[in-house]
C-alpha cells in the first residue's frame, strides 16, 4: 500500500507492505530511501506535531491503514530535508544549494530555506526544481491543487440519525458527573440504511485524557475486541460523539473536533466520498438540560484534511488555520484562518429506546472500574425478570466486559452463542453458559 508522508519539502508517497506496518518500520523505510535518520524522525496524523505516533504501533492501530493515508513528518530545524525526486539541478548538492555571497564566499543553503525563498509555494520546490519547461496552463493547472475556495455544502450526506436513549442517557449522566468540566469521546455502533440514515444502537468509550479545551485519544488495546464483538452483533462504526462543556452562542465545533469529524468521515467513506458517518454532539444549557446535535462535515473539508491542508487553532478554538501551502478564499477574501460552521452541515436527530440492547452496565474506561459485582447484580435482575440472562448480556459494555476474560469465556464458542442469542431471541442460550456466568459472577444458581 501507498503512505503519504507530508513534509515541509513536499508529500511523499512511501510504499508499504500494509496495514500492519509499524511506525517504527515506516521510519525505517523514510531513513534508507530519503537519508532522514529514524532518530530525528517524529511522525504524527497532526501537522504541528502534537501527538507523535508510538514506534510499535501500527498503520492499522494508529487508524491509518487505507491506502493512500497521510501522515506528518517533524524533523529537528537542524535536519535538511532532500529534495523532490523529481528534480534535476546541478546547483544542489545532497539537501543543499551552493552560491555566492556578497563578500566572494561559497555557502550552502539547507533546502527548507531555499523553498521558502525560491519555492512556487512555502514548503513545495522551485519550479525550476519540478521541471525546466512550464506552460502558464502547465502552472495554473498545478497552482489550482493548492486552492481552495471555501464553500457551504447546502446537504449534508446523511439525512437523520436516531440515537438510542438508554445510551444516551448514561453518556450524558457521566459527563453530569464530571460537572461538564471535560469533554468525553464515543464511537456511536449501529447501522445505516438505504435512505441514507442512522440508527445507533450502542456507544463506546474508548481510554482517552480530556480537558475543557479538548481531548486526546489514547491507544486502545480492546479495539479489535470492539471491532469482533460488533461484527458479531451486526452493529457497525456509524458516527462518534463528543460531549462539549457550555460554549458561547455560535461555537458548535471546534477546529480540533472538525478535523477529528473529517477524519472520520473519510475512514468511514474510504477516501473523500459521501458516507452517512455522522458526528454528535451533546452539551449542556443554562437550564441544566443536555442537547444532542449532529453535524458531518463538507467533502471540500474532508479534501482539504486528507492533504493536510488544516491544524487546530489553539488562539481560537472556533477556528482551523490554513497550512502555508495553500490558499483559502473565503467570502472572495484571502483567509489565513477558516471558520469551524463554514465545514458543518446540519443532521435531524431523533431519538429511540433499543428494541434488542440495554445500556445499564457501567462502561468501560470511566473513573470507576467495572467488577464482577456488578456482573452479579444485573444476572441477578435479568432473572429475577424473565427467568433468563438474555437480557442481561444485552449490553455492549457487558459482552467486552466478559471478552477480557478469554480464559472463561472463549470467543470460539461462548461469545459467538451469547451474541447469536441477544440479536434473536428465539435463540435459546446453553444452559451451561448459564452455570459458567452464575460462579464467575458469584451468583447462586
Amino acid at each position: 500500500m501507498i503512505l503519504r508522508i507530508r513534509t515541509k519539502a513536499g508529500t511523499w508517497r512511501l510504499e508499504v507492505e500494509g496495514p500492519q506496518t509499524t511506525i517504527g518500520a515506516v521510519k525505517q523505510l523514510i531513513e534508507q530511501q530519503k537519508n532522514v535518520q529514524a532518530a530525528q524522525q517524529t511522525l504524527s496524523k497532526d501537522p504541528k506535531g502534537d501527538k507523535p505516533l508510538d514506534d510499535a504501533a501500527t498503520l492499522q492501530q494508529c487508524r491509518l491503514g487505507d491506502n493512500g493515508a497521510m501522515v506528518h513528518l517533524i524533523v529537528g530545524e537542524a535536519v535538511a530535508l532532500p529534495p523532490p525526486p523529481q528534480k534535476e539541478d546541478r546547483g544542489i548538492k545532497g539537501a543543499a544549494r551552493v552560491k555566492i555571497g556578497a563578500d566572494g564566499k561559497i555557502t550552502a543553503t539547507e533546502y527548507d530555506d531555499y523553498c521558502s525563498s525560491k519555492g512556487f509555494r512555502p514548503g513545495q520546490a522551485a519550479l525550476g526544481d519540478i521541471k525546466k519547461a512550464w506552460t502558464l496552463t502547465d502552472f495554473l493547472e498545478m497552482d489550482d491543487q493548492f486552492n481552495f475556495k471555501i464553500k457551504r455544502q447546502e446537504k449534508a450526506f446523511c439525512h437523520g440519525v436516531s440515537l438510542d436513549s438508554n445510551a444516551c442517557v448514561s453518556f450524558q449522566a457521566y459527563v453530569q458527573q464530571l460537572g461538564w468540566r471535560r469533554q468525553r469521546v464515543g464511537y456511536l455502533y449501529g447501522s445505516f440504511d438505504d435512505e441514507k440514515n442512522v440508527t445507533v444502537e450502542a456507544i463506546y468509550e474508548p481510554p482517552q485524557e480530556a480537558s475543557e479545551r479538548g481531548f486526546e485519544l489514547l491507544e486502545d488495546d480492546r479495539a479489535e475486541d470492539v471491532a469482533a464483538l460488533a461484527a458479531l452483533l451486526g452493529l457497525q462504526r456509524v458516527g462518534w460523539i463528543v460531549a462539549c462543556p457550555p460554549r458561547e452562542e455560535g461555537f458548535i465545533l471546534s477546529g480540533e473536533e472538525v478535523i477529528t469529524a473529517a477524519l472520520e468521515q473519510l475512514e468511514a467513506a474510504d477516501g473523500v466520498n459521501e458516507t452517512p458517518f455522522v458526528t454528535v454532539r451533546v452539551s449542556v444549557a443554562e437550564t441544566g438540560e443536555a442537547s444532542f446535535e449532529a453535524y458531518q462535515v463538507s467533502k471540500q473539508c474532508m479534501a482539504m484534511v486528507a492533504e493536510g491542508a488544516l491544524a487546530p487553532d489553539d488562539d481560537n478554538l472556533t477556528s482551523v488555520l490554513v497550512h502555508e501551502t495553500y490558499t483559502a478564499i473565503v467570502e472572495g477574501k484571502r483567509a489565513e484562518a477558516v471558520d469551524t460552521p463554514f465545514f458543518l452541515c446540519n443532521v435531524p436527530v431523533k431519538q429511540h429506546q433499543s428494541s434488542c440492547y440495554a445500556s445499564k452496565f457501567p462502561k468501560e474506561n470511566r473513573l470507576v472500574p467495572q467488577t464482577r459485582d456488578d456482573l452479579k447484580e444485573l444476572l441477578k435482575q435479568s432473572r429475577s425478570a424473565t427467568g433468563n440472562f438474555v437480557d442481561a448480556l444485552a449490553d455492549f459494555g457487558v459482552l467486552l466486559f466478559l471478552m477480557s476474560f478469554p480464559d472463561i469465556f472463549d470467543r470460539q464458542g461462548f461469545v459467538p452463542a451469547v451474541c447469536a442469542s441477544v440479536v434473536d431471541r428465539a435463540v435459546p442460550l446453553d444452559e451451561g453458559y448459564g452455570l459458567i456466568l452464575a460462579s464467575f459472577s458469584g451468583l447462586d444458581f
